[in-house]
């Protein structure tokens, strides 16, 4: 593993293939990507599926697809390169139109970037991580680079581990400042109560989306992650250790030394909300 430099994104060759780790090895066809449970393998309420390439340009989606017993999507990228995300990531119930309340957890141990087109439409939480692997319950681990014995678990997700202190990094960049009439839908975006956490080595947030209201004489701000009374998780770790994250709560005390995070030219992290929300950094 290695950390790279991340450079913003300026032309992707987009790809969503399958590994074949936990299935048969596929090209899912674009450039409405439909990722069927099938595709992957279930265990209790967790679907996991294995990636070896995700990567989604702009005015492209992947729609994770699911049965209504799944609580949380868990989804590695296993290629050795960065994801670069300037598209829509969704969730929908199989057979339906309907978005799913399953949480999505996105691994890539050699990086995410987001670009200023990407954005989320999941009813649960998001969590993207270069973590080595994803701790369910006490002691089972699901792997970023797969393993011969591996065993799939039906407990939750509990915390993100690092086995070295090469880590890759993530990057969010929006649009900067915009014409009203280029206004979109973009930034990562959850429902009320929910969460987002980015989760990896450095973090980067720049560029953040904004365009001038004439009549109010003043910016509006889009916000680039945005959890509505909910919660907000940003930890940039540089050392070997577990982020253990339980009941919305942060414990960083097994990591032993944290990285940089840049929050950068107008880049809003939003959890305002009648009840308010919590925002978490730890760098």
């Amino acid at each position: 593993m290695f950390i790279f430099t991340i450079i913003p994104l300026i032309s992707v060759h987009a790809e969503v293939i399958m590994d074949g780790s936990l299935g048969q090895p596929i090209n899912i066809n674009g450039p409405h990507y439909q990722i069927q449970p099938e595709y992957g393998k279930q265990a209790g309420t967790n679907l996991f599926h294995s990636f070896e390439q995700f990567n989604i340009n702009h005015d492209e989606s992947a729609n994770f697809i699911v049965s209504g017993d799944i609580e949380n999507i868990i989804s590695r990228i296993t290629g050795g390169e960065p994801s670069h995300i300037d598209g829509l990531i969704r969730s929908t119930l199989q057979g339906t139109y309907t978005t799913s309340k399953a949480n999505l957890f996105l691994l890539n141990p050699f990086g995410i970037v987001f670009s200023e087109n990407a954005s989320l439409n999941i009813g649960g939480s998001f969590h993207a991580s270069t973590a080595d692997y994803l701790k369910l319950g006490i002691n089972d681990k699901f792997y970023s680079s797969p393993i011969e014995s591996e065993v799939l678990s039906t407990s939750p997700p509990q915390a993100f581990g690092f086995m070295d202190d090469t880590i890759g990094d993530i990057l969010f960049e929006g649009q900067g400042e915009i014409a009203v009439e280029e206004y979109r839908n973009s930034g990562l975006h959850v429902n009320n109560n929910q969460t987002i956490s980015l989760i990896g080595g450095n973090i980067d947030i720049s560029k953040g989306t904004f365009f001038y209201d004439v009549f109010n004489q003043g910016n509006i701000n889009q916000g680039s992650l945005t959890a509505p009374a909910g919660n907000i998780n940003l930890v940039a770790a540089a050392s070997t250790g577990e982020v253990l994250l339980k009941n919305n709560e942060l414990d960083i005390s097994a990591i032993h030394q944290l990285g940089s995070i840049s929050i950068a030219d107008f880049s809003l992290i939003d959890v305002s909300g009648e009840l308010g929300g919590n925002v978490r950094i730890r760098a």
